[in-house]
């Protein structure tokens, strides 16, 4: 019953404060699920009038919006998340209902549905209030308690918005079962009438003025226009028209004028890329060529180098041999002239 809020800390075993707020609105909307179940099977008693099946038809479904309602409970774990948001769009539906349970629309004259079921419907109407209550606790709301649908966020009035168009078109769908399930019995019209009218009161107590879109069923794509959507078009002209194979040679020409003038443009870019290669070439070229002369010259200077030192070493080594004698002494007692 409360399996995501969890219902461990309805037991106690871990957690001080027990179930919160929305875990309890859960406990209490099954609660009142089943009470509201059983006098539902008492409130016609054996009276089997058209209007008075209104009557039953809307607090089915009313009885069917609760179980829509524990279900979006049962998924979430906020105070004011989205699934509390959705079931409060069925607390409305109940809200708009006890609002006008004297006067119900359903063709002709209004229908008062408390007086329908007289027998049950104190205890009917008792059970219906809790639900409302518990289910537009977390919207704001003033100091008569009335829901202050304009403080809401955009986001959430839209989300409650939808939820109510979902059940509208749900209900626009009944007629075909009921014409199976009571064929010839009742004013079928009438019945999907007033269900019609319910949803739209209550999205007018919302404060929305535009009515639910149309809804709009998916087809799936032939392949013929699966391979236009995928590959042959862009995503702005997607599904302009039938694909034709003149269309798809056209199509074809064009991606191949388009590759041809990229390769152009490539060819280009390559034949400058070549020319400079070929410019580069030619410079280092003609710089080896310099380096070669300047290596040879280099090569020339050291030869010369080279002999000019040879032939100082040479002339070093011969020029004691060649030196004059050194002069002779005089003699002993003769004289000097």
């Amino acid at each position: 019953m409360a399996i995501a809020r969890p219902p461990i800390v309805a037991y106690g075993l871990y957690g001080f404060g027990g179930p919160d707020a929305p875990t309890r609105r859960l406990q209490t909307l099954v609660v009142q699920r089943g009470v509201l179940a059983q006098l539902l099977d008492c409130y016609l008693g054996c009276e089997c009038g058209s209007d008075a099946v209104v009557c039953q038809v809307l607090l089915d479904k009313l009885l069917s919006d609760v179980d829509r309602a524990i279900d979006l409970y049962a998924q979430g774990s906020a105070e004011r998340g989205e699934p509390e948001v959705r079931a409060a769009a069925y607390g409305q539906l109940v809200a708009t209902f006890l609002q006008n349970a004297q006067k119900i629309a359903a063709g002709g004259t209004p229908i008062s549905c408390p007086a329908r079921g007289a027998v049950a419907w104190d205890r009917l109407a008792n059970t219906l209030e809790t639900i409302r209550d518990a289910l537009l606790e977390p919207l704001p709301k003033d100091q008569q308690d009335n829901v202050k649908f304009a403080e809401l966020d955009p986001t959430q009035r839209e989300q409650m918005r939808e939820e109510l168009c979902l059940q509208k078109r749900a209900d626009e769908r009944l007629i075909d079962t009921l014409a199976l399930m009571t064929p010839g019995c009742h004013e079928l019209v009438r019945i999907t009438g007033a269900l019609g009218w319910l949803v739209d009161q209550a999205l007018q107590a919302l404060g929305v003025s535009e009515s639910c879109p149309e809804p709009r069923p998916f087809v799936p794509q032939t392949p013929a226009e699966s391979l236009d959507t995928q590959a042959f078009r862009p995503s702005s002209n997607r599904g302009a028209g039938p694909v034709t194979l003149g269309t798809i040679a056209k199509t074809y020409l064009e991606k191949f004028e388009m590759t041809a003038k990229t390769v152009e443009a490539g060819l280009a870019e390559l034949k400058v890329f070549v020319a400079t290669r070929e410019a580069l070439e030619q410079r280092v070229e003609t710089q080896e060529g310099k380096l070669t002369k300047l290596e040879e010259k280099v090569r020339e200077l050291q030869e010369s180098v080279n002999k000019l030192r040879k032939s100082s070493s040479a002339s070093s080594t011969a020029a004691p041999s060649e030196a004059p004698p050194p002069p002779s002494s005089p003699e002993p007692g003769a004289k000097k002239t």
